[in-house]
């Protein structure tokens, strides 16, 4: 697993791509909050810290930037292990199908995890360079590690289940605005229906469940049943990831 790991670095730079991200959600954020913005911002969302405004406010415009390259990266683990005959390599080996793909979610949630302490910590450092400290920014930034991470392995989890059916990026990296726009579409349209409730888009985004100045929309359900109906349809995706790779194993090489 770890040299599965090893290659997100080897292979994507995330460390330059991230602190591009970085740059420009921090420079867009300076200038939307800038003057009496922020003042403004504050007064509507009864926070009294700017600090806490902008480190939100950035991280949230650095997450949809990020999500996009996660699911990218995630998806190359597959086609590019495909294209360049890894995947022979591992069965001609004779490596158990359930340890390769093991790995592959393993090492992908680790890099979604190593990316956002990267980005929420120098988001808070800048945050804290230009609005001054504020004992909440470290509570906030691990809310934000873990809100911004439990979206993003949905994603990643998607990204490496549709890699293996379709074995194209262009598709794989459509999946972001499609599920974004699909949230949309559910919650305007299929809201009133009981059965919404148990539809997964309605609970890949936990951010409303704590105090945070920036928050998705309060959808009504408890906490417990959102992680429920999450984590069932997490284990739905990684199965199904499972079994097509059983499946299509004979033309994975």
């Amino acid at each position: 697993m770890i040299n599965e790991f090893k290659l997100y670095f080897y292979r994507h730079k995330p460390f330059l791509i991230l602190t591009a991200f970085i740059f420009v959600g921090c420079m867009m954020q300076y200038f939307i909050l800038s003057g009496e913005n922020i003042s403004s911002v504050k007064d509507v969302l009864g926070v009294s810290s700017e600090g806490l405004i902008y480190q939100n406010f950035a991280a949230d415009s650095i997450t949809f930037l990020s999500l996009v390259y996660f699911i990218y990266c995630s998806a190359s683990s597959i086609i590019n292990d495909k294209r360049n005959g890894v995947f022979m390599y591992s069965f001609v080996k004779k490596v158990p199908s359930l340890k390769i793909l093991t790995y592959k979610f393993t090492a992908a949630y680790s890099f979604v995890l190593t990316s956002n302490v990267y980005i929420i910590l120098f988001t808070s450092i800048i945050a804290l360079s230009i609005y001054g400290g504020e004992k909440e920014m470290i509570f906030n930034a691990i809310l934000l590690l873990l809100t911004k991470s439990y979206t993003a392995i949905f994603y990643v989890s998607l990204g490496i289940l549709f890699a293996l059916l379709v074995n194209n990026y262009v598709f794989v990296l459509s999946i972001f605005f499609i599920v974004e726009m699909a949230k949309i579409g559910v919650y305007s349209v299929l809201n009133k229906f009981s059965f919404s409730k148990f539809i997964v888009l309605n609970h890949i985004d936990i951010s409303y469940f704590f105090d945070l100045p920036s928050k998705g929309i309060d959808r009504g359900f408890s906490f417990p049943f959102t992680l429920l109906i999450y984590f069932v349809y997490l284990l739905l995706i990684v199965l199904m990831a499972f079994y097509t790779f059983t499946r299509k194993k004979g033309r994975l090489i």
